[in-house]
């Protein structure tokens, strides 16, 4: 088998592919659509030849993300917490007839409210940002439903999901909100994403804040210049107020996903007067990829 490995960050509508060779240097990278609900016929052995073409087909590979999911190639179950990233290496499952690919098992939790909660795919990107420090760690993981995860040295303790960007999308959209929305900006309005932060400090919860979006459009007095930025603001100070209550953020929070994500997530949270710095999700997963490799045991090895 060869010594280069095959990594693969495979969700629901994406996959990002990257070649390494053997000192773990990434060769190539392929950007795709192929998420899992994209794969013509499910046809997952041919969407991995697709992503890994030209490469040599019988290099190791590590799948993470919704590709392991029970509507993806091969079903990794859901290993629960605490979890350390050797617990996680054990709990890869190897492809029944391609031994050398194997996928990584998302986490399950019950979570400090009392709900039962999972992911997949975010457990590789908290590893790989956990790889630059130790202790207690608490790290937010912006998207469509954001991860708040605590961590202790390389071991996820314990999580909870919170869905601030499926939220932000529906009522932007489909909701009496949209008559407020105007067309989408290049650059973040501040100014105005400041000021919906600051409205989800205001008492009355955030179903009576988020009509009063709608109230403060119609009241022409001082109006956000964007309210697209407004309801952004809105919703994920009101997302980390509620984390802020679930989880202890006394040493501050590590933001992990792309820029644009973690520059608001980061101002939201200095508006609440928490520390935050900032990782790179891409770079999260890669190195996640890769300290879970080194401890896989791979069969035919």
């Amino acid at each position: 088998m060869s010594d280069a490995l095959n990594l693969i960050d495979w969700g629901t509508t994406n996959a990002r592919s990257y070649r390494l060779d053997a000192d773990f240097n990434v060769v190539d990278k392929r950007d795709s659509g192929l998420g899992i609900l994209n794969v013509p016929g499910g046809d997952f052995a041919a969407a991995y030849a697709e992503l890994t073409a030209g490469w040599d087909g019988k290099s190791r590979a590590i799948l993470s993300g919704m590709i392991g999911s029970r509507n993806g190639w091969f079903e990794a179950p859901y290993a629960p917490c605490p979890a350390s990233m050797d617990d996680v290496a054990r709990a890869v499952v190897a492809h029944p007839e391609r031994p050398g690919i194997v996928f990584v098992p998302g986490l399950s939790t019950t979570n400090p409210a009392g709900r039962f909660d999972v992911m997949r795919g975010e457990e590789v990107q908290v590893f790989g940002a956990l790889a630059e420090g130790r202790g207690e760690r608490l790290l937010c993981l912006p998207g469509t439903h954001s991860k708040w995860v605590s961590c202790r040295d390389e071991a996820i303790l314990n999580f909870a999901t919170s869905m601030t960007g499926e939220a932000y999308d529906v009522l932007r959209q489909h909701s009496i909100l949209k008559l407020s929305m105007e067309p989408e900006a290049a650059a973040l309005d501040g100014v105005s994403f400041d000021q919906g932060v600051a409205a989800s400090k205001v008492t009355g919860g955030l179903l009576d804040s988020l009509f009063g979006v709608r109230a403060l459009d119609l009241s022409g007095a001082a109006r956000p210049r964007s309210m697209r930025d407004f309801l952004s603001g809105l919703l994920i100070g009101s997302e980390i107020a509620a984390m802020r209550d679930m989880f202890a953020v006394d040493g501050g929070v590590t933001v992990v996903g792309n820029a644009t994500l973690n520059d608001r997530y980061i101002r939201a949270l200095h508006g609440y007067d928490i520390t935050a710095e900032a990782v790179a999700s891409e770079d999260a997963t890669i190195r996640g990829l890769i300290a879970l490799s080194r401890r896989v045991s791979w069969p035919n090895q």
